[in-house]
């Protein structure tokens, strides 16, 4: 093996005094082992990889290495691809916390020693924990279905970055460690899941359960790609957070295939606007914008899971980090945002988008998606003619392309919305709320086919052409009207005062000066009559701007 770009001698020093509880997370307190943990601030943590007799006997053998003794004749020489497996994931520590590393030349000066060398039929890897002497990790490759799978998501990968684990002082979720204060999962029973299932790969990569019990897996794939959510609270506890890690905008891209390099990771992500994608998916995906919340028994405390089909690998969201967006593929796709800003496009399928707290946009391209969201001031954007759920508490609803000509149609809430159409001849439909309706170009027609009511629920046409628009009018609501087709001449009355009917023929009035419209089943008898659109004032309507439906 190479031997480039080394440095000399110890370089790390050794905290002494570390709780192994008191985190405020039960998952934090089971993962960090006590006592001893290094300080970044000292610099980095060296390490060599051992092969050698020479190297056996110029190791630091003042530390008693007591998960194992070495006899040369069991060491293996190593290679390329174990030094680069051995390098992504000391680049997986270093990226979600503030430790680093170091090669050194000598096994004598190295911080950390690691020895390939055969540990029995059924264990893969051992590793010491921080010490104030040289630590040493084991590799078994003798177990060539798992050492052979050094790629992300395959069982060698996942065993290095297990045992890195312990050399950085994280524990088992079901022993917590050696020292007096370990805590454990809640039910934890050995190599069990824990409650919630909490205790998988997923999760923790110090779990014994490896990978995801809702997904494919074997040793070439569905394992770890990265670190899981409660590691990278662990590591940050103890060494602090990086907060350099990924500033940009990044598109994190959902596996589709399990094959070789599929595998699960936690994102840490600092800053930016970004992106978790299923668009190469034919399968329904569901990508979970929230973050693990780390809270005791919650079903979200090691995070919410991203995942194409039964595919696997896919990501969960650290705690803390904030991913902003989503995209689906061509299957029938859930979509659930976060309590910041989200902008969640389904893709081709029958989607259900669910944004959350925050200000969110949706990308509707088929009128089977469903668009739930409660709070905020949200937008949809839609290619086809779309209506929301009665229930939604959508602010805009508008088309995707405000210059397409094909025809759509927008419909309302129960609450009130914004509606936007393109330059084709649109139909637009605001239901209950008091709503605005904006046609733009196109020969459009503005539907009225709720209760009507003058405090909630009288709608505003911003850009009505008399030469071009509609007005439509359910016969279900206008009573009065029995015959579908255009008002006639004598039941519209325009006016400029305060008063509404001057006959009793009128059923129609516009208010010229107002630009309100009203509804009156008896003219000048005694119902009153009841507004119900707003129109530019000034206009010179006539009846044929009035359709009965």
């Amino acid at each position: 093996m190479q031997t480039l770009g080394f440095i000399g001698g110890f370089m790390a020093n050794i905290r002494t005094t570390v709780p192994g509880s008191g985190y405020g997370s039960v998952y934090i307190d089971s993962l960090i082992w006590g006592k001893r943990a290094w300080d970044p601030a000292s610099g980095p943590i060296t390490y060599y990889f051992g092969e050698t007799a020479a190297d056996l006997a110029t190791a630091n053998l003042a530390n008693e290495h007591e998960l194992l003794q070495l006899d040369v004749a069991t060491l293996n020489s190593w290679n390329a691809t174990e030094s680069n497996a051995f390098q992504y994931a000391l680049d997986l520590f270093s990226s979600v916390c503030q430790v680093t590393f170091a090669p050194v030349a000598s096994a004598g000066t190295a911080d950390i020693v690691w020895w390939k060398t055969g540990l029995g039929d059924d264990v893969l890897g051992m590793h010491e924990t921080p010490s104030e002497g040289q630590i040493w990790g084991y590799f078994n490759p003798n177990i060539p279905t798992y050492w052979g799978n050094l790629q992300p998501g395959g069982g060698g990968l996942t065993t290095i970055i297990h045992e890195l684990g312990h050399a950085l002082g994280l524990a088992h979720p079901h022993d917590g460690g050696g020292e007096p204060d370990a805590t454990i999962f809640p039910g934890i029973l050995w190599w069990e899941t824990a409650d919630r299932k909490l205790s998988q790969g997923i999760w923790s990569v110090m779990s014994y359960s490896d990978g995801y019990d809702r997904a494919a897996q074997s040793p070439l794939f569905g394992g770890q790609a990265g670190l899981g959510a409660f590691d990278i609270a662990a590591l940050q506890a103890l060494y602090g957070a990086n907060v350099s890690t990924r500033t940009g905008d990044d598109v994190y891209e959902l596996p589709v295939v399990n094959t070789v390099g599929t595998g699960w990771s936690c994102i840490w992500d600092v800053s930016g606007i970004d992106t978790i994608s299923g668009v190469q998916s034919s399968q329904s995906v569901v990508i979970d914008l929230r973050a693990a919340t780390l809270a005791t028994g919650a079903a979200g405390a090691g995070g919410f899971v991203s995942q194409a089909g039964v595919i696997g690998g896919g990501f969960t969201i650290a705690n803390g980090v904030l991913i902003e967006n989503a995209t689906g593929g061509r299957g029938n796709d859930r979509l659930i945002g976060n309590s910041g800003g989200n902008a969640l496009d389904g893709g081709r399928g029958a989607d259900r988008m669910e944004g959350g707290r925050g200000n969110d946009t949706y990308y509707v391209n088929t009128a089977k998606d469903i668009v739930a969201d409660t709070s905020g001031y949200d937008t949809v954007y839609t290619i086809v003619s779309y209506a929301l759920k009665s229930a939604a508490r959508i602010e805009v609803l508008g088309a995707a392309n405000s210059t397409a000509k094909q025809p759509i149609k927008l419909t309302g809430s129960a609450t009130a919305n914004t509606l936007t159409g393109n330059a084709g001849s649109n139909v637009l439909s605001g239901k209950e709320g008091h709503d605005t309706l904006i046609g733009g170009g196109g020969r459009d027609a503005f539907v009225f086919d709720t209760p009507l009511s003058r405090r909630s629920n009288v709608d505003r046409v911003v850009d009505f052409s008399v030469r071009d628009d509609t007005l439509r009018l359910d016969h279900r609501v206008f009573k009065e009207f029995e015959k579908p087709g255009f008002l006639s001449p004598a039941a519209l009355h325009i006016t400029t005062s305060t008063r509404w009917a001057h006959d009793p023929d009128d059923r129609i009035i516009y208010n010229r000066k107002t630009g309100y419209i009203a509804y009156d089943p008896d003219g000048t008898g005694e119902t009153a009559a009841v507004t119900f659109a707003r129109l530019e004032n000034g206009l010179k309507l006539k009846a044929s701007d009035f359709y009965i439906v």
